[in-house]
């Protein structure tokens, strides 16, 4: 259960991918991660900077999805 009190962790991405590591390349890990398609994340992801990616109460949680979301080639915050 949450409440106002509770803290909301947000993995934000800019558009900015990690060095060395193309638009493709990250998009083919996240198609894997996300089970979503290539179109499905270029239109949630690389349409519009920034975009909230995910959101989580948990802290943990949250620094196994900024983990992944590295692993895959994008720098997020």
């Amino acid at each position: 259960m949450t409440d106002d009190k509770t803290p909301r962790y947000s993995i934000i991405f800019n558009g900015e991918l990690v060095e060395g590591v193309s638009r493709e390349a990250a998009l083919g890990k996240l198609v894997q991660l996300t089970n979503l398609s290539e179109e499905e994340l270029l239109d949630c992801l690389f349409s519009v900077k920034p975009v909230i990616a995910t959101q989580t109460n948990d802290y943990q949680l949250a620094s196994q999805f900024r983990e992944q979301f590295h692993h895959a080639g994008l720098i997020v915050s």
